[in-house]
């Protein structure tokens, strides 16, 4: 299944190179930065599209057109976005985004501080 990811480029890792001569290069994407709960979708550049994103800057707003798979392990099972096209990008040094609003201390309670 193909889906469109656009936000703003978080991180871009380096280059892994495995045994049998397998590249692989992963970008974390963020669509809402500056939000209380950020998401951040990692996705993977495999083979030949290794190196695709290192002309966009972290901060930089890219539309990046994905293959949606999933797989079984152990009973288990897994998600995982594959790079198929950068579409659109923005070079940019940083995103400008509101501060965060300052949240008051929680009161001491049971541990559980899971937002949902």
């Amino acid at each position: 299944m193909k889906v469109t990811v656009k936000g703003y480029l978080h991180d871009l890792q380096e280059v892994q190179t495995f045994d049998s001569g397998f590249t692989k290069q992963v970008a974390v994407i963020c669509p809402n930065p500056g939000t209380d709960y950020p998401d951040y979708f990692p996705v993977e550049m495999l083979k030949a599209d290794v190196g695709a994103m290192d002309h966009v800057k972290a901060g930089g707003e890219v539309t990046v057109d994905c293959y949606l798979g999933g797989r079984e392990y152990n009973g288990r099972y897994y998600l995982g976005l594959k790079f198929a096209k950068l579409t659109q990008f923005e070079r940019s040094e940083g995103v400008q985004t509101a501060p965060a609003p300052v949240q008051p201390a929680a009161p001491a309670g049971d541990g559980d501080d899971m937002p949902f």
